[in-house]
């Protein structure tokens, strides 16, 4: 048996995975939709606790959205929002000067990372009940913050 990584381990296949996604969704539907830089840049910061099969999905869900270019609104909010991989040790760090709903924002960002984007472990953790979870990543994704 071959054992392969996850994909949150190996963040240089994830660009190769989402174009080959993309490529075939193209091919099938004779359509050159492209993805964009930023969007691209937030499927590699994802931890993908789906792995693969969330990848694809997420693309797959992406380009039934978008018109010609698939960018980070056609992502789902934990995509879209979802900070840098941190490791165990790592602590978020506020910078002074940010605004309340900013250091919410990231603090929820960073939560759901740590949950490998389990929203009612995230919301267990932040205190807050998963539906306020749900309304607060609509909000962000609606650029209500």
């Amino acid at each position: 048996m071959i054992d392969v990584p996850p994909l949150r381990e190996r963040r240089g296949d994830i660009e190769l995975q989402a174009r080959h996604f993309l490529e075939d969704l193209n091919d099938d539907q004779d359509l050159s939709k492209e993805l964009g830089d930023e969007t691209m840049q937030a499927l590699v910061r994802h931890g993908w606790p789906g792995n693969v099969r969330e990848l694809k999905n997420v693309v797959r869900s992406a380009f039934i959205l978008a018109d010609k270019e698939i960018h980070c609104s056609h992502l789902p909010p934990e995509v879209q929002f979802s900070a840098p991989p941190a490791s165990p040790d790592s602590e978020l760090r506020v910078r002074p000067g940010l605004n309340i709903a900013d250091v919410e924002k990231h603090l929820i960002q960073a939560t759901l990372e740590h949950c490998g984007g389990n929203r009612g472990e995230a919301a267990q953790m932040l205190g807050i009940s998963v539906k306020t979870l749900y309304n607060r990543l609509k909000a962000y994704s609606d650029g209500n913050t």
